[in-house]
């Protein structure tokens, strides 16, 4: 199991996130405060995105003294050997990333989950303190999951709290796991822009060239029909995962993040 970077007798880690689109690291103090933060757009290309880690790390960290760095990557992985065994938004297998990015950075080095981080993250600082059992979802390029059961993660063999690729519709769009239906395709970004645009197909109405949700929200906001019925049918899919999760977990607590 991942652990946390011990950061009580140092002063500062940092934390990176990779996610689908992004790449994000922050410099934090031994009281969780963040000192300094940076984006960029993720790389298609494995090589260039450790190199865009490493300039992350140096352009975060300049100028403070480090324990060490902890990663954040969409997906199933082994949070012991530091290997990402699938991370299917950006196309990796069987990475060993924790090795390769400490050979480049030279400190110490903790891999887990994206969601799980942010679970972790709950308990010290946020939502899950005090909390014995919740589950936290992730809403973004892709969902993701974690379970907390007493005061701790809940792993399995090691996939545990993919939620996201939790089948709701067996006839539903193909995932990029390879299922069909799963929750992830129906409450995601690409999930709702892709039913924003299947309804404005089907009503004849032009396709704008940039979609997102934010601006789906703001025309449902405004009354737009179609954009009403995306956020309701998209409303209604999340019900369902969450009503699973509930019936499954019986949590104290569900987290949307």
């Amino acid at each position: 199991m991942a652990k946390f970077l011990d950061v009580r007798n140092k002063i500062y880690a940092v934390g990176i996130d990779i996610g689908g689109t992004h790449i994000t690291a922050g410099l934090v103090s031994k009281n969780g405060k963040i000192l300094k933060k940076k984006s960029v757009k993720i790389k298609k290309d494995l090589n260039a995105v450790i190199i865009q880690i490493k300039n992350l790390v140096k352009d975060v960290s300049s100028g403070y003294e480090i324990l060490g760095v902890g990663i954040g990557c969409p997906g199933p992985l082994d949070s012991e050997k530091g290997v990402i065994k699938f991370a299917p938004n950006l196309g990796w297998r069987n990475i060993h990333l924790k090795k390769i990015v400490q050979s480049q950075l030279k400190k110490k080095i903790e891999i887990e989950n994206d969601a799980k981080c942010f679970a972790l993250g709950e308990i010290w600082k946020g939502e899950g303190m005090g909390i014995k059992n919740f589950v936290l979802l992730t809403l973004g390029t892709g969902v993701g999951g974690a379970i907390v059961i007493n005061g701790k993660l809940y792993k399995g063999c090691g996939s545990a709290g993919e939620i996201g690729h939790m089948v709701i519709d067996v006839n539903g769009p193909k995932c990029s796991c390879g299922r069909r239906g799963c929750l992830e395709e129906f409450v995601s970004e690409r999930g709702i822009v892709r039913l924003a645009k299947k309804k404005l197909k089907e009503k004849g109405i032009k396709i704008p060239k940039k979609i997102s949700p934010e601006k789906i929200e703001i025309s449902a906001k405004k009354g737009c029909p179609v954009a009403k019925e995306v956020w309701a049918e998209t409303a209604n899919n999340l019900k369902i995962g969450l009503a699973n999760i509930i019936n499954i977990f019986d949590p104290e607590k569900i987290i949307l993040s």
